[in-house]
């Protein structure tokens, strides 16, 4: 059987938003697993209670601050892919993540979900809590040597960017704290896309010579916040948090690897404007670029991830493989660029989705999925400003 989506427009009462999620489902449909999206805004956590107590299989997932693409351009609250029994799947929750621990945590993990499958894993799909952001390369480096060559799939769950309300769901609980990874196994092929266009701001590269975590304090040992108003980006003096998405690309060991730059998004600056924060790690050595995403970049972006989708597809399908769902996780930052243009890229997600796929997604602080090394094989990682989609 193929994986059924559900969705809710209600966003009040729990009971009706559970009654959408699980009426749907066909008598006798035997679920292996539940993958939950569901607004931040709704009540997320009566939800996730409740279909712990009704639902016959596992639901994981989490908070959105929206939905990435809506049916029939209505406000979703909630959305529900449940994957079939053939799809088999073990779920795994960390302890509390801390990042002196985290490499343990990640290897702990991902033994707890393999030791519920029965084989080897064909996909892994993580959701990690807010919480993460910045922190995110203190833990997933683990994990993804943990995977080896199973491509690891997800992100950072969302919500209206103060993380009161982000939670990754699991074990019939919400949590600020913990990491969530599903493993399928089964008799099917994941495929994967993955897009991301800036704008050029300035054509120097220069090198990152002291930064510690995610603030990068010089670059070609001058003062990072001298070097912009060098390069002709306005941002004044002293500390200020940025509400327009500059960004910077990271070439680096993973750009090195499949020759795609990391995307790190540029939140402020600090130390009296003289250091820039990144919502992510940049370490010394990198050698960087600085970007802006703006709408023509997005829809460029998105139409490319989904034809490239499409192309895999049709590939496979003439091979006699099926899919019938289509996973995204997609930059909050995209969503903050088109946030007053109608939904410009959900409606693109829906125009050039494949035929007979189903969409279910949300909107992350950072998108996990796989690329392919320059010798063809797999190659986990994490991206930024970015779309990512798994088919299966």
């Amino acid at each position: 059987m193929r994986p059924i989506v559900t969705f809710s427009r209600h966003y009040r009462l729990a009971d009706k938003i559970v009654d959408d999620l699980l009426q749907p489902l066909p008598e006798g449909f035997e679920g292996s697993v539940g993958l939950l999206s569901c607004a931040a805004d709704a009540p997320y956590r009566e939800i996730v209670a409740k279909l712990a107590d009704r639902a016959e299989f596992p639901v994981v997932g989490g908070t959105t601050l929206a939905m990435p693409f809506t049916p029939r351009d209505e406000d979703v609250s909630a959305t529900l892919a449940v994957l079939p029994a053939g799809m088999r799947a073990s779920v795994a929750i960390s302890d509390p993540l801390t990042p002196a621990e985290g490499q343990a945590q990640m290897r702990k993990l991902h033994e707890d979900c393999l030791a519920g499958l029965e084989g080897e894993a064909v996909l892994l799909l993580a959701f990690m809590p807010m919480l993460c952001s910045p922190e995110a390369d203190s833990y997933l480096p683990e994990l993804f040597r943990a995977a080896g060559e199973t491509p690891v799939f997800g992100g950072i769950v969302s919500d209206y960017l103060d993380s009161d309300d982000a939670a990754v769901f699991a074990g019939g609980q919400c949590h600020r704290d913990r990491f969530a990874l599903v493993g399928l196994a089964g008799d099917f092929k994941p495929l994967f896309s993955a897009a991301c266009e800036l704008t050029v701001l300035s054509e120097s590269k220069p090198v990152v010579t002291e930064a510690r975590g995610n603030i990068v304090q010089q670059v070609d040992n001058i003062d990072f916040g001298t070097y912009l108003r060098r390069v002709g980006i306005e941002c004044g003096q002293g500390d200020l948090t940025f509400d327009w998405p500059i960004s910077v690309l990271v070439e680096g060991r993973a750009s090195e690897i499949d020759g795609v730059p990391e995307v790190r998004m540029l939140t402020g600056l600090t130390d009296g404007g003289q250091s820039g924060v990144f919502s992510n790690i940049i370490r010394p050595g990198a050698r960087i670029s600085m970007g802006m995403l703006n709408r023509s970049n997005i829809l460029n972006s998105a139409q490319k991830c989904l034809d490239d989708i499409s192309a895999k597809i049709e590939e496979e399908r003439a091979g006699g493989l099926d899919y019938s769902l289509l996973f995204s996780v997609i930059c909050v930052g995209r969503y903050f660029v088109t946030v007053g243009a109608d939904n410009e890229e959900g409606r693109i997600i829906s125009q050039k989705l494949p035929p007979g796929l189903k969409l279910f997604g949300f909107y992350g602080y950072n998108e996990i999925g796989p690329t392919l090394d320059r010798e063809g094989k797999i190659f986990n990682r994490s991206h930024g400003e970015s779309i990512i989609v798994c088919a299966i």
